[in-house]
């Protein structure tokens, strides 16, 4: 649609709205609240959708034969596959690493195109019984909604990265029935800041969304769960085995994945990318051959285990089986989500904890449901890493309060382990095996008003990192502390000080290349969206007054360099101390 007539469009809606007695914040709120019913919406039908292909697929009569759990998942990994590398790349995987690089490095801007590829091919990888989840991709779907409407308003950068939390919060609670552990997981791994603003925004839109979700489904839970059953103080110290084992198998899921996930993009051959969801779905076949339950989503099977309806054998099997068939699915470069999957292992792993330890103990423990619960809740947060929204989750789909402490004790056991033994979250390990920098939770600059992008110098002097250190003094007067070094591709090394290349000089080493006296730490970097405060305490750390600036994207890939004077001169303070980094355009010899 031309620009003009969008806008026209827009003038005319908000003219509308103010005749309404909207206008400005209230404004604001009543598209919230529209943003958050429309993907609502979105996520029942998506929901629908799945449901509709699972059941055509596995459910009637015209596909009963052995053989089609085999061609099945191929071909949807075949068609999937196909897709996604020629025309939506970034419609595989969760989507939930992709919408947090979206809401930090692009302002919130999400490609309707990759949102209507991840809609689309999700369902077909889900329906076709690929052991993946539906709710990763919703958040990415219902958040990119959100950011088509925000541009189509022309909403400023802050509004649109709002718009793109409500939608991602209402994606969440209409998936899940849960508002609450909705809150607090767009908080703790989309937006990673507590911030009044956004909570204010994210409880509108879980509260909306829910209500779209229950007028399609009723007021039930996701799981059907019997009453649970805490028979004795005792069974505290079984809860803490179980965080341990829940933990244990936690990491075994992180490392599989990210160490499967390599070794289909680097040693196979790059040729067979468009090809390799194909491969993951013949495997999916062949798991399937085993046991059909480890296929699709498997929530009737998690409310088996709930209930106590699964034998131990057959709890441990379809742990396997699920684990190896959501890592090969995932790996291998399909569309779909790992929260389902890791809500099924946690079920299966606590079940099977259960029915070993009351098998063991009979006289003081509670039935396997119960652990096949606590499980649920230990792998979400061992894998997943949402502590606090993993406590809400199970706490809503139960409403008893009896079951907070043991779920906390058996979360905090599984949470320490996978932590101690696999560093980075599973989100943000999936985004560096991509060349995607997410910033740190701990990271509060996302809502400071002055970022480093804004003031940064993008004009630079740079050296070539196979210059002799002759070239330099020849050719350039060092005027500057510090140089950025590229390499023949324009890709960045690090930085080179000017005393270094003089010392060198002084010692006659003329031919000495740049490479061997450049300063290439990966910590000493900072990204556009960050704060100056950031900047500075990198600055204080290292005692170097120039910090290059690195796209999270591709860390490589040198936007410009922030000095301690261009911080001093965007707050109007003059210092002739230090030492500037000037305007000096961009030179390649």
């Amino acid at each position: 649609m031309p620009i003009l007539k969008r806008y026209q469009i827009k003038i005319f809606i908000f003219n509308l709205l103010e005749k309404c007695g909207l206008k400005d914040d209230r404004l604001f709120f009543a598209v919230t609240i529209g943003v958050a019913l429309f993907c609502g919406f979105t996520a029942v039908a998506f929901k629908k959708i799945i449901e509709k292909l699972f059941t055509f697929f596995y459910h009637t009569p015209h596909f009963e034969a052995w053989y089609f759990y085999l061609i099945i998942p191929a071909l949807g990994g075949l068609l999937a596959g196909l897709i996604i590398h020629y025309f939506t790349p970034e419609a595989r995987g969760s989507g939930v690493p992709e919408l947090k690089l979206a809401l930090y490095a692009r302002n919130g801007a999400i490609s309707l195109k990759t949102v209507l590829g991840k809609f689309f091919l999700s369902a077909l990888c889900i329906g076709t019984g690929h052991p993946t989840g539906r709710e990763d991709p919703t958040l990415y779907i219902t958040g990119g909604i959100a950011s088509a409407i925000a541009r189509f308003l022309y909403f400023s950068r802050e509004k649109m990265q709002t718009l793109v939390q409500v939608g991602a919060t209402a994606g969440f609670a209409a998936a899940f029935n849960t508002p609450l552990a909705a809150i607090t997981f767009t908080l703790e791994k989309i937006v990673g800041n507590f911030n009044a603003k956004i909570l204010g925004t994210s409880v509108i839109a879980a509260v909306v969304a829910s209500m779209v979700e229950r007028s399609f489904f009723g007021n039930v839970p996701l799981f059907y769960v019997p009453t649970y059953n805490f028979s004795t103080p005792t069974e505290l110290l079984f809860c803490l085995f179980l965080g341990i084992v829940s933990g244990v198998v936690s990491v075994i899921f992180i490392h599989g994945l990210l160490y499967t996930r390599m070794m289909f993009r680097n040693k196979l051959n790059p040729r067979t990318r468009p090809l390799q969801p194909f491969f993951g779905g013949i495997i999916i076949g062949l798991i399937a051959l085993i046991s059909k339950n480890s296929m699709g989503i498997g929530y009737n099977i998690v409310n088996q285990a709930l209930f106590s309806e699964l034998a131990i054998t057959v709890l441990l099997i379809l742990l396997l089986l699920k684990l190896g068939g959501t890592i090969i699915s995932y790996a291998s470069g399909n569309a779909g989500g790992i929260l389902a999957p890791t809500l099924f292992i946690g079920a299966m792993t606590g079940g099977f904890m259960g029915q070993l330890i009351s098998q063991t103990f009979p006289a003081v423990t509670a039935d396997s449901g119960t652990y096949a619960l606590i499980g649920m809740g230990a792998s979400f947060a061992g894998i997943i890493r949402a502590p606090m929204t993993s406590v809400l989750l199970i706490f809503e789909m139960t409403h008893d309060y009896s079951i907070i402490v043991p779920l906390m004790i058996t979360n905090m056991m599984s949470y320490a382990i996978s932590e101690r033994f696999s560093k980075t979250p599973v989100y943000d390990a999936l985004a560096l095996q991509d060349g995607i920098h997410l910033p740190n939770p701990n990271e509060q600059e996302f809502f400071k008003e002055l970022h480093v992008g804004e003031i940064m110098q993008i004009d630079l002097i740079t050296f070539l990192y196979n210059w002799p250190v002759m070239r330099v003094i020849k050719n350039r007067e060092l005027k500057y502390s510090r140089y950025p070094v590229v390499d023949i591709e324009g890709n960045f090394i690090g930085l080179v000080s000017s005393n270094d290349i003089q010392k060198e000089y002084l010692k006659k080493h003329f031919h000495k290349k740049l490479y061997k006296i450049t300063e290439s730490d990966p910590e000493f970097r900072i990204y556009p969206d960050q704060s100056v405060e950031i900047a500075l305490r990198k600055m204080g750390q290292k005692g170097i007054k120039t910090i290059p600036v690195v796209d999270r994207e591709n860390s490589k890939n040198l936007l410009g360099i922030v000095t301690a004077s261009d911080i001093f001169k965007a707050y109007g303070i003059k210092d002739t101390n230090l030492k500037m980094y000037d305007d000096t355009k961009m030179h390649s010899k």
